[in-house]
């Protein structure tokens, strides 16, 4: 009966975690943990080219910026497509459902496919032009750089709120691990002692 007992006492430390553990002389030990950082909405913009390889695209934001800088009227410009991207440039100026640097349009928004590749262009352009603010034609080029930038920034910040928030975890856990530890010594030390018969006593909890 005794060790069925012992045996019953053993499992209720065995199965008790460490974080909810209470110790009579202690009161509550368990640890507060802090909330995990919410994480940062996603920006609006959606920076991407959707091209078939690398070749095509560059070579459509080459001809891109000669539209954007070309003062050739009609077809007296011979640069390849130059007309026709001037075309483009054009319809997005007048199209009612162009694509703009706002939020992504819902599915039941009218979209206008040769507005969103002009955008996808002008959005594969800022990813790498370094002129100055004002120099570049391109339309929007400041703009999406701008978002860019802010987009980086927004990963930058959250990545340190993750870390800062692993951090604090790890230290509240250390110093929880290490007062768990001082008081199990301390507890440990009281009750392990002779007998008034001269025998030792022990706790049940320490083996």
């Amino acid at each position: 009966m005794a060790m069925h007992q012992a045996f019953e006492s053993s499992q209720v430390f065995s199965n008790t975690p460490l974080l909810d553990m209470e110790d009579e002389n202690s009161g509550d030990m368990s640890v507060p943990l802090p909330e995990p950082p919410e994480p940062l909405p996603e920006p609006p913009l959606v920076m991407a080219y959707k091209g078939v390889s690398s070749v095509e695209p560059i070579g459509r934001v080459q001809t891109l910026v000669h539209a954007c800088e070309c003062t050739a009227t009609g077809s007296g410009c011979t640069y390849p497509s130059c007309e026709l991207m001037k075309k483009v440039m054009t319809h997005w100026l007048d199209c009612e459902h162009r694509a703009t640097l706002c939020r992504p349009k819902s599915p039941d928004e009218p979209r206008c496919p040769p507005c969103e590749q002009l955008m996808e262009l002008c959005t594969y352009h800022a990813r790498h032009c370094h002129r100055p603010a004002g120099d570049c034609t391109v339309p929007h080029c400041l703009d999406i750089r701008r978002a860019l930038r802010e987009g980086q920034q927004r990963v930058l910040t959250q990545q340190i709120r993750q870390k800062r928030w692993r951090e604090d975890i790890v230290s509240r856990l250390s110093e929880h691990l290490a007062q768990v530890q001082s008081t199990r010594g301390d507890s440990h030390a009281g009750s392990v002692g002779g007998g008034s018969d001269g025998s030792v006593l022990y706790n049940m909890s320490d083996l």
